[in-house]
């Protein structure tokens, strides 16, 4: 048995497939030219922020439960003191019920940042690498045939965000061979017809 994997052009490629952060409670909001994660609890967010007062403003957890009148207080001071961007971090560590921290993710290039929201201890390289695209998406197959050519392969897909790949493939699919094509460019061929 041998792993044979052809990496599809980074172009193509596409980690939401793979990743469904809309499920999650996470939330990334900050930078207007990229999309955000769970932005209707921003906008939620906002509206306390804008609206919130020292006598209590009524607004419910993820759970449906009332908020109480300390945990009030203690947004009120935040709404206060801090930009948005920080506020935004104790309503979430209120809502869900949960701390959260909040991290800037990067990109490539200079205008791919983005603020990033999770709980306490969440792995935030790996939404990192998912949200930009910076990992490696593979079509593999496991076979005894021989393979020659990375068009052979007859595998299914998969999105790897480790920085060993070869040691994260065997860990998915087995301790066998691998044999691994990666892209290396576009072939361009001229195209001709009848004058």
């Amino acid at each position: 048995m041998k792993i044979y994997a052809r990496q599809t052009a980074p172009e193509c490629q596409d980690a939401s497939v793979y990743f469904d952060f809309e499920a999650e409670d996470i939330v990334v909001f900050g930078n207007d030219r990229l999309n955000g994660i769970n932005r209707q609890i921003v906008r939620d967010a906002q509206h306390v922020y804008d609206n919130i007062t020292y006598e209590g403003y009524a607004f419910y957890t993820k759970d449906g439960k009332l908020i109480s009148d300390e945990q009030i207080k203690m947004l009120f001071d935040s709404s206060v003191d801090k930009p948005f961007t920080n506020f935004l971090t104790d309503y979430l560590t209120v809502y869900f019920g949960k701390e959260y921290e909040m991290r800037t993710i990067r990109g490539c290039v200079q205008g791919d940042w983005n603020i990033a929201y999770a709980p306490k201890g969440y792995d935030f390289r790996e939404l990192e690498v998912a949200y930009f695209n910076l990992g490696v998406e593979l079509e593999i197959e496991v076979t005894d045939r021989e393979i020659t050519d990375p068009d052979q392969i007859e595998g299914s897909f998969d999105y790897f965000i480790g920085d060993d790949l070869k040691n994260e493939i065997k860990e998915r699919y087995g301790d066998y061979e691998i044999v691994l094509w990666e892209f290396d460019g576009w072939k361009r061929t001229p195209k001709y017809k009848l004058a």
